[in-house]
């Protein structure tokens, strides 16, 4: 990935939660802000809680990421990426849940 690629964020793990949460049209519109896909998902109150306080961080440090100068620090890319793949192993256990 290019210097370029990262400085746009475009290697975020936000982008692997919108292809996953398209399993079960949670789709993100083209032209919604995440905050506004976020605030759509709270309002519908179809994404489990746990979840939307998930990403509700991964929003807020993608944005970070994604357009302050000095992007994250080592430790909160860390913590991007923990909270993204835990986001993620709960959302499939919710979504095999709800197939049942």
């Amino acid at each position: 990935m290019s210097n370029e690629d990262r400085r746009l964020g475009i290697d975020s793990e936000i982008y692997l939660i919108e292809t996953a949460l398209k399993k079960s049209q949670i789709i993100r519109n083209p032209s919604e802000t995440w905050y506004a896909w976020l605030a759509r998902l709270q309002e519908d109150q179809q994404t489990p809680s746990d979840l939307i306080t998930d990403l509700q961080v991964i929003v807020q440090l993608h944005y970070r990421y994604r357009f302050d100068p000095q992007g994250l620090h080592e430790l909160e890319r860390t913590q991007l990426q923990s909270v993204t793949r835990s986001l993620l192993a709960r959302y499939e256990q919710w979504l095999a849940q709800i197939k049942n």
